[in-house]
C-alpha cells in the first residue's frame, strides 16, 4: 500500500527497510543509525533512544529559530554555523533529508538570500517530517 509519501507499508506498519520519502525525494530517516544506538542499550538503564529523540525534538526548534534570526539579520556566518549544527544533529539521528538540506545551506556558494530562504523553509519542513517519524517509531517500540 502506498501512502502520500510514496512508501510501502504493511499491516504492521512500515517495513524494516522502509524509506519514508520527504518532499525532496530523500529518505526522512535511515533507521540503521538508531538501530546501532539501540544495540548499546543496557537492561535497567534509561532508554537511550527515547532520551535522544526527546533531546532532539526539544532542542531543534531553538536551533531553527536561531537559523531564521541569523538569516533575517544577514549574518551569513551564523547561518552557516547553525546549518552545520543542524546537519550534524539530524544526521546523528539518521535524518537523511534534513541533514542533506542543512548541508546544502551550509555549503551554499555563491550565497543567495533567495536560495537560503528556500533551504531554511525546507529544513524546517524536513524537521517536522523527521520529528513525526521518530516519535511514531519510538511509540511503536515501547
Amino acid at each position: 500500500m502506498n501512502n502520500a509519501f510514496g512508501n510501502q507499508a504493511n499491516a504492521a506498519g512500515f517495513k524494516q527497510e522502509y524509506r519514508l520519502l520527504s518532499t525532496s525525494g530523500l529518505p526522512v530517516l535511515d533507521c540503521s543509525y538508531l538501530d546501532e544506538i539501540a544495540g548499546l542499550q543496557q537492561d535497567g538503564e534509561p532508554d537511550l533512544i527515547g532520551n535522544l529523540i526527546q533531546i532532539f525534538v526539544e532542542k531543534t526548534p531553538n536551533s531553527l529559530t536561531t537559523l531564521r534570526l541569523a538569516f533575517v539579520r544577514g549574518n551569513i556566518d551564523a547561518v552557516r554555523k547553525t546549518a552545520h549544527s543542524l546537519k550534524s544533529s539530524s544526521g546523528n539521528m539518521g535524518g537523511v533529508s534534513m541533514s542533506y538540506a542543512s548541508n546544502a545551506l551550509e555549503k551554499l556558494e555563491p550565497y543567495s538570500n533567495e536560495e537560503a530562504a528556500r533551504l531554511i523553509v525546507r529544513i524546517e519542513s524536513e524537521f517536522e517530517f523527521l520529528k513525526q517519524v521518530l516519535q511514531n517509531r519510538f511509540r511503536e517500540k515501547k
